[in-house]
């Protein structure tokens, strides 16, 4: 035989199947090694994309109120509107008396110029008629 395969023979022995077999791996090596750069490139990317929302959204966290916080508020707020609607009650009360006390010396004077007017008519008449029959 002059090196070249009969037909029936296969033409691979252990060495060129051991070489042939070193030749893929390396090559997958390869492969595999730079699709695990850029898969930790992306992984990275990723990650900082992350952790620059999880600060902003710590950040904006910051701005909200807590439901304690406004419960407490509510609180705080419904005790100082009573306290000013009770004030105003009292003012509103004095206002009050002090219409009713007016209205009855309102009334007072009234009565009393119903007296005093046909009193100070018939004076008036009088001295009208005593000034003018001379």
């Amino acid at each position: 035989m002059s090196g070249e395969t009969e037909r029936n023979v296969s033409g691979w022995s252990i060495d060129t199947l051991h070489m042939h077999f070193n030749r893929l791996w390396k090559s997958e090596s390869r492969s595999v090694r730079r699709a695990l750069k850029l898969q930790a490139k992306e992984y990275e990317r990723r990650l900082n994309s992350l952790n620059h929302a999880h600060e902003q959204a710590v950040e904006t966290a910051h701005t909200y109120v807590t439901l304690d916080k406004y419960e407490d508020w509510i609180k705080q707020n419904a005790s100082a509107k009573d306290a000013a609607f009770e004030r105003a009650d009292e003012k509103i009360e004095g206002l009050k008396r002090r219409i009713e006390a007016m209205e009855k010396a309102h009334n007072r004077l009234i009565g009393i110029m119903l007296v005093v007017v046909p009193i100070a008519g018939v004076i008036g008449g009088a001295i009208v008629k005593l000034f003018s029959s001379k």
